[in-house]
């Protein structure tokens, strides 16, 4: 009963708020979620069948956030310059042709080229497909949270449809999700290109034709981001925080299929995980709107949820020898997830503005890729001689630490709050 009631305001928003360039980025959005989910669900198995060990399957995740490091900044950057719609197209072409190599891949070698690939187009993507909405849609700017959870909601559901059949097709024969992946999302680029080519985007900031040099013009651009971060002190420690909630949550992102397929020991149950946790996922993307938690101030329930995150995690690991109280909170773990997202996306966006928005979430992506970093390789190398479950249990600890911080946000909110408020009674008592 109250699902369907959060469902309908869902169809009701969509409905109010449609535009061609709406439509166009929910078909982005959901195909692409859909594409990249026909592998995730089975991906980790597909590369412990191609030759890559449980260590490596840590140090591949450290490459490509490595190579995320390198390019997340520049990218967004020329993003902002070149036009974020070049950005998008150029990302869903390049991971559509790494999801087709990855069938003819052996070896850490091959795989780590492969990763690279994948890399460099998640950085295209990262920043650049929400500047081009909304810089194509200014209705969206009034209702955010909305926007955002509705947005969770439809990835949550192309992950569940996605993460299903490629389950399914993956225990027939492991490569043919990859082969459709790619086909996906090359059609989908021919769409956005076509698409963003006829309709050109209004908000461009064109280079100047006196620059002789791009480096000055990204380090100009990036100046100008450091300088917006040290303004606005919230979204300095809002990226603090999530560099520590990133070398938490890599660990499980990770090291989920192999941790479960240690009990189930089937690629098809394995699907039905996904199914469950994505659901959960998406339910937390849904309560974002409810009355409830709409009473709840943004910034306490950031710490709320961070701080539920890491406790459900930790009894998942913990109770890992019973395989359904396991998945259960594992799948809490991925429902309060779906809140953090859009709550976090909403506190974050309200504060960038439209001409460097691209540019300031990709730098935030960016000293994120740096905890991806430290998180993988160190988890990677402790898979080599540590159970599964133990380091479920230690990618907890970082959490506390971010959970510091966040507490550290809402207090100063607090704070300021309340100076704004004891102004305005001086205002009105003089």
């Amino acid at each position: 009963m109250y699902l369907n009631r959060i469902n309908k305001n869902f169809i009701k928003f969509n409905i109010k708020s449609v535009s061609n360039s709406h439509i166009i980025y929910i078909i982005l959005v959901f195909f692409q979620y859909f594409a990249m989910s026909l592998t995730a669900s089975n991906g980790t198995m597909y590369l412990l069948s191609r030759g890559i060990s449980i260590q490596w399957v840590g140090y591949l995740g450290t490459v490509g956030v490595i190579t995320i490091l390198l390019f997340e900044f520049p990218t967004g950057l020329i993003a902002d310059r070149l036009g974020s719609g070049t950005s998008v197209a150029v990302s869903l072409i390049v991971r559509g042709i790494a999801a087709f190599l990855t069938i003819f891949c052996y070896g850490p070698f091959l795989f780590s080229i492969i990763t690279i690939m994948h890399s460099v187009g998640a950085t295209c993507y990262s920043g650049a497909a929400e500047a081009w909405i909304f810089s194509r849609d200014s209705t969206i700017k009034h209702n955010m949270a909305n926007f955002f959870s509705n947005i969770f909601f439809l990835t949550g559901a192309s992950k569940v449809l996605g993460g299903w059949l490629g389950a399914f097709l993956g225990s027939i024969e492991l490569r043919i999700p990859f082969v459709i992946a790619s086909a996906i999302l090359v059609l989908i680029s021919t769409l956005f290109i076509f698409y963003d080519m006829i309709t050109k985007e209004k908000y461009i900031n064109k280079m100047n034709k006196r620059e002789k040099s791009i480096i000055r013009i990204l380090l100009f651009d990036a100046k100008n981001s450091f300088a917006f971060m040290k303004k606005e002190k919230d979204i300095f420690w809002l990226m603090i925080s999530g560099v520590f909630f990133i070398i938490f949550c890599s660990i499980p992102l990770v090291y989920w299929q192999p941790f479960f397929y240690n009990t189930v020991q089937s690629i098809k149950s394995l699907g039905w995980i996904w199914v469950g946790f994505i659901f959960f996922n998406m339910c937390g993307n849904l309560f974002v709107k409810s009355k409830t938690l709409q009473k709840i101030n943004d910034i306490h329930l950031f710490w709320i949820t961070i701080c539920l995150c890491g406790i459900t995690l930790l009894l998942s690991a913990v109770l890992d020898k019973n395989f359904l109280i396991s998945v259960f909170f594992f799948c809490s773990y991925q429902l309060f997830l779906g809140i953090l997202g859009p709550i976090r996306a909403k506190i974050l966006n309200r504060k960038i503005s439209d001409a460097n928005r691209a540019s300031i979430l990709s730098l935030i992506s960016f000293s994120e890729s740096a905890g991806s970093i430290f998180s993988l390789s160190l988890f990677g190398y402790l898979s080599s001689f540590m159970p599964l479950h133990l380091i479920f249990g230690l990618s907890t600890v970082p959490l506390v630490f971010a959970l510091i911080i966040a507490m550290k946000i809402a207090y100063r909110f607090k704070f300021l709050e309340g100076s704004a408020n004891t102004h305005r009674v001086n205002l009105i008592n003089y």
